[in-house]
């Protein structure tokens, strides 16, 4: 799995090097029909003023990596915007009422995945901006690992708030309970956080590490065959994906906070604080 996704990362990236306009396209393609879709399922039961609310934020953040790129984007813009998205499709999905567990798999699934269009989409157009300046060549490589940081952080969170609120959601709370020990992932929420903050080598091991000692109590007390069947449908990829992602932070050259003060350092104490 470790090799298939770095695989596809570098497939991205070389996909957006030589051809930007034609991912624009599909991200944009994917996108705005989702959000019109959401905007009339909302309508509908009268909570449309919550697609607004995210809506509005996501729009504000693209426009602004379109305009001054990841690195001069606000902070606090960065952190609305993409949370705004996180919440959408991390927690969210986990509160819906769907008719069945097929039902509840798609969902879950196709939000993560809008979600992962919506920061293709923010890597498109912060290409767009670094070939329109040119100048800033020399700091190129302090801006990669910048946005590579960046990317990879706003993954975490979302892959591990998937796992959190799966597993405590009321949606496993029938007879014969499918996460039997799922509090266990809720104990983890606060170590797993303090390492996406911090963002130290050590603490990404941890955290992977927590989300399997969660996960083993859950699979050996499964009370049948058909609820470790379900678990592992319904959630087992989202804990194969958070397990994944740590893993990656815990090993790439790009994630501990030193090399983040060392490119704050380079662009002469810019906008972007975190």
């Amino acid at each position: 799995m470790d090799f298939l996704l770095d695989v596809a990362d570098r497939m991205m990236g070389e996909l957006r090097r030589r051809y930007p306009w034609v991912l624009f396209g599909v991200a944009m393609a994917l996108w705005l029909p989702v959000l019109v879709f959401l905007t009339l399922l909302m309508h509908a039961t009268g909570w449309w003023p919550l697609v607004v609310l995210v809506s509005v934020p996501t729009t504000v953040l693209a426009v602004s990596v379109a305009v001054w790129g990841l690195r001069d984007t606000w902070t606090t813009v960065w952190v609305v915007g993409t949370g705004a998205i996180v919440l959408l499709s991390g927690p969210a999905p986990q509160w819906w009422n769907p008719p069945d567990d097929w039902h509840a798999t798609a969902i879950t699934i196709g939000a993560f995945l809008y979600a992962q269009v919506y920061f293709g989409l923010l890597g498109v157009l912060h290409h767009f901006w670094t070939l329109r300046h040119p100048e800033v060549g020399a700091e190129a490589e302090a801006g990669e690992r910048f946005r590579m940081r960046r990317m990879l952080q706003v993954r975490l969170a979302l892959a591990t708030l998937v796992v959190v609120f799966g597993a405590t959601s009321g949606k496993t709370d029938d007879y014969p309970r499918v996460m039997p020990m799922g509090f266990l992932f809720g104990l983890v929420t606060l170590p797993m956080l303090v390492a996406l903050w911090f963002r130290v080598r050590p603490l990404a091991w941890v955290s992977a590490a927590l989300i399997v000692a969660a996960l083993v109590p859950n699979l050996l007390l499964a009370p049948d065959e058909g609820s470790l069947q379900r678990m592992l449908i319904e959630y087992g990829w989202a804990q194969a994906v958070a397990i994944y992602l740590w893993i990656k932070a815990a090993r790439v050259w790009y994630w501990p906070d030193a090399l983040i003060r060392e490119i704050r350092d380079e662009s002469g104490g810019r906008r972007t604080a975190w």
